[in-house]
């Protein structure tokens, strides 16, 4: 079940595991209310979080309703995260 975030965070779906870079992350699409300068939009994200070397790694891509880029923009974008260092 997906989580409840309160009114001024709704979930899109429900949270998945995806591979980027080889890593394996979770990911969680939301639609966020914020407010900007006195008038409400409605913003979508994707959230996607790794545990790497015992730390909390979280990637926040982010576009108003209704203007997302497209697809293919927000793939690269995340295909182009590299990691360094060896793995846990």
């Amino acid at each position: 079940m997906a989580p409840d975030l309160g009114k001024k965070f709704r979930t899109v779906g429900e949270p998945s595991e995806i591979s980027v870079a080889g890593k394996r992350m979770v990911r969680l699409d939301l639609i966020a209310q914020v407010n900007v300068q006195g008038k409400d939009y409605d913003a979508v994200s994707s959230q996607l979080a790794i545990i790497e070397r015992g730390y909390l790694v979280l990637f926040y891509f982010t576009d108003p309703k209704g203007q997302e880029s497209d697809r293919e923009a927000a793939r690269k974008a995340m295909d182009s995260l590299v990691f360094f260092g060896k793995n846990n």
